[in-house]
């Protein structure tokens, strides 16, 4: 099995989130125009990180804070 290079920590608080509430990849795929395997990569922290503005896009339309999701510790 080979090892998973994570260029970013993934947005596990954020999948978490999606899980509980049933928001499925394509659904936010949608909301911000990518791939949903950009999403995925996104999300996962193998691809590129999430922009400032597709943050403030998630957390304008799920109603949640960026502190609590995006930049934790």
């Amino acid at each position: 099995m080979s090892t998973v290079t994570r260029k970013y920590k993934p947005y596990n608080r954020l999948k978490a989130y999606m899980v509980e509430n049933n928001i499925r990849q394509r659904e936010l795929a949608e909301i911000l125009n990518l791939s949903v395997s950009n999403l995925n990569q996104k999300l996962n922290g193998t691809g590129g990180d999430f922009s400032a503005s597709e943050i403030k896009a998630i957390c304008q339309h799920f109603k949640i804070s960026a502190d609590r999701y995006f930049f934790y510790q």
